[in-house]
């Protein structure tokens, strides 16, 4: 819960979910490709490491992409890579690995699909007059 209120507070919400989204699912289709029991699909959803990872880490707004449509992507990179970095080649810290090695798309999604760079405290719209003309001192 804390960590859906700091991402919330952030306005970077979406990444979370998309990503812990992307991220089940793809393990949720290889517990049933495998024929494995559903508890390893629930040890995984409960992996403190997981949800501080999916909170705290890819969601943090200086290091992923400004654009909306480019966070979801970035999201599912990553849990991709993720996915494939663990289940595939298994290999251990596969979280931190995947976000690592895929942290340079962001400038390049950011130059693709250009959009606002993320503020703590967006500046103040400056004040108008009427008519669109400006406030002195503004």
């Amino acid at each position: 819960m804390l960590g859906t209120i700091v991402t919330q507070r952030a306005r970077r919400l979406d990444v979370s979910w998309v990503f812990l989204s992307a991220f089940l699912s793809l393990v949720a289709l290889r517990v049933a490709w495998l024929g494995q029991s559903w508890a390893i699909w629930w040890h995984q959803l409960g992996n403190g490491a997981l949800l501080l990872f999916a909170f705290f880490m890819i969601s943090d707004p200086m290091t992923i992409p400004n654009r909306t449509g480019a966070r979801v992507a970035y999201a599912l990179i990553v849990a991709l890579g993720a996915a494939a970095w663990q289940y595939l080649l298994f290999k251990p810290n596969a979280l931190i690995w995947a976000l690592f090695l895929l942290t340079p798309l962001v400038p390049a999604l950011d130059r693709f699909c250009p959009a606002e760079k993320f503020a703590w405290h967006p500046s103040p719209r400056p004040r108008t007059l009427g008519r669109g003309k400006r406030a002195v001192g503004a």
